[in-house]
């Protein structure tokens, strides 16, 4: 675990202080669902399901696949994400979490037009973006058509205490995000002040939605 803190330190410490755009973990939809599709239930963190589709050069070099016990592995496709597909966004904890004391190592998955509200944490974050285009902001007022693109390869840091907001427009988005927790958002008004905590029932899981007819 010494090794792991001095890992995030040393992420943190790299990126220069004056990017202090960032992510955001929870965005509420702007269609609310009444059940959640059915979905096997969530691996612990830093454990991975089989792989099921494997690239041509994977195929190729199949004799020589690697002892799992020495090097698990999987792919975005295959992980089990929390949350609903297709809506907000989704995390998937490769060691830690966010809301727990400690460093925590996180994926996240931005779908096509979701967004977070302006707000901010309470210890620093450090970001890349792996995939998509992510669009942020640092204005406390939200207006999507004011956001700034980064794209694949950007490095980013979010600064505690200071805002921000983020999300995809037209194609999904992932990121890989790394820091100390407890580390929650704290949503802000149109002049940055905090706004008062979501009611305690919000995070609350949706009932599992009953099998289609016929499958």
């Amino acid at each position: 675990m010494r090794f792991v803190k001095t890992l995030v330190s040393a992420t943190a410490a790299l990126f220069a202080p004056t990017l202090a755009i960032a992510e955001t973990p929870s965005s509420p939809a702007p269609v609310v669902p009444t059940c959640a599709p059915a979905r096997a239930p969530l691996a612990p963190s830093g454990t991975f399901p089989p792989v099921t589709k494997f690239t041509p050069a994977q195929e190729a070099a199949k004799a020589f696949f690697p002892d799992p016990k020495n090097i698990p592995w999987s792919n975005f496709d295959a992980l089990p994400w929390s949350g609903i597909d297709g809506q907000g966004n989704q995390q998937y904890n490769l060691f830690g979490k966010v809301d727990q004391p400690g460093p925590y190592l996180q994926l996240m998955k931005w779908w096509p037009g979701s967004f977070s509200r302006p707000h901010f944490h309470q210890n620093t974050r450090s970001i890349v973006v792996i995939s998509g285009t992510w669009w942020v902001s640092s204005s406390p007022v939200y207006d999507i058509s004011k956001t700034y693109p980064l794209g694949p390869g950007s490095v980013v840091r979010d600064e505690p205490g200071t805002i921000h907001w983020d999300g995809a427009k037209d194609e999904p988005v992932i990121l890989l995000i790394a820091g100390d927790g407890p580390s929650l958002n704290v949503n802000v008004d149109e002049n940055g002040k905090p706004l008062p905590p979501s009611p305690p029932n919000s995070g609350q899981r949706l009932p599992e939605c009953p099998p289609l007819a016929g499958g």
